[in-house]
């Protein structure tokens, strides 16, 4: 999508696989990323301590936390994490953009989550360096068993999740990107 929009980018992280080694990401799309499947928001600034000084400077981040959360008592840890995250990210280019997700996660436990993510961001958020909340839950359809499912198991996007998720994530990063040729 961002190709088709003609953004010159690079995506950058410490990793190059997910849950199934095997797999490979459709060429030519670069399979760096700092995703940790299965890890919780806590966990994974833990992990960004180590990794974030051994990676370039980010310039966007999106960031999906909080499924994996469940423990936490109404997302206390978790916003605590993406606030910490956010601060990281900082430390590495005081300029960057955040991009948090917004996600489905129950009924009543999503939307207090929801809202404190809409918090965070609101107190974060500077003119050098926004933090946007991005809504990653709107007609999204976690029923596998529904003709229109975004999921393959209640929880994981399948395509057509993967493609709304994606969706959402580009009209956020659409007032921060860079155009150009030369890519």
């Amino acid at each position: 999508m961002l190709q088709d929009e003609g953004v010159c980018f690079t995506i950058i992280g410490s990793r190059n696989s997910g849950t199934d080694p095997d797999a490979r990401w459709p060429a030519p799309f670069p399979s760096h990323h700092e995703g940790y499947y299965g890890a919780d928001s806590v966990g994974v600034r833990d992990m960004l301590v180590q990794t974030l000084p051994g990676l370039p400077p980010p310039d966007m981040a999106l960031v999906h936390l909080g499924t994996n959360d469940r423990a936490s008592a109404f997302g206390s840890d978790t916003i605590e994490a993406l606030r910490d995250i956010v601060c990281l990210l900082r430390q590495r280019n005081p300029r960057v953009v955040a991009l948090i997700a917004q996600i489905k996660l129950g009924r009543i436990k999503g939307a207090v989550l929801n809202a404190r993510i809409g918090r965070l961001a609101d107190r974060e958020s500077t003119a050098q360096s926004p933090v946007i909340a991005v809504n990653q839950y709107a007609g999204w359809n976690d029923d596998p068993d529904s003709a229109s499912a975004d999921t393959f198991d209640g929880t994981h996007p399948n395509l057509q999740g993967q493609r709304k998720m994606a969706e959402a994530w580009l009209a956020a990063m659409r007032p921060f990107l860079a155009r150009g040729a030369g890519c």
